[in-house]
């Protein structure tokens, strides 16, 4: 019989052994196919604006122009920060303006002028590259209308990178104006 000293060299020295297994991979290619120890490439979710695309003076300079039409007020750009994030009905009352009925048809209309100035972050476009290379799923999940998804981010061709593209998840909760 081995004394306790011996019975806990022997238990150190096994979980040194099974640690350095698992750092070379053994147990990777040994258990690779048996459910629990599958591993997948993850699946990773960007979000659209802000985040992959960089839309912020687009945005501001919609808001610009839209609210000088509207209500005949300039903001400056900086002044404009605030609205980047949130709804628009939270937006108006922070800038305490009150705008026509056609707000948010004519805020469409001025986007369109300034969408074509949206770029991707700097790096993204590599990172993306290499996250497809790796095998990984993309996706993107987006506040946008598949209509505004449509006609203002078809250049960025995502259909080509991300498999998971759903638009619009704010039908899932109370309708906000845009």
């Amino acid at each position: 019989m081995l004394g306790p000293l011996r019975i806990a060299q022997v238990v150190s020295l096994l979980g040194v052994v099974l640690g350095v297994l698992g750092i070379l991979g053994v147990f990777d290619r040994l258990f690779k196919n048996i459910w629990p120890f599958k591993r997948r490439k993850p699946a990773i979710i960007f979000d659209l604006d802000g985040t992959l695309i960089d839309s912020e003076e687009a945005v501001l300079k919609t808001w610009q122009q839209t609210l000088l039409a509207q209500v005949n007020r300039y903001f400056t750009l900086e002044a404009l920060r605030v609205v980047l994030g949130i709804t628009s009905k939270a937006a108006l009352k922070i800038l305490q303006v009150d705008v026509k009925d056609d707000f948010e048809q004519y805020w469409i209309k001025q986007y369109e002028r300034f969408a074509k100035e949206m770029k991707y972050f700097d790096g993204m476009e590599d990172m993306l590259r290499e996250l497809t290379q790796r095998g990984c799923t993309l996706g993107i999940v987006t506040s946008r209308t598949k209509e505004e998804y449509d006609r203002y981010f078809t250049p960025f061709q995502f259909n080509k990178r991300f498999s998971i593209i759903p638009v619009s998840y704010t039908h899932l909760r109370a309708h906000e104006t845009r």
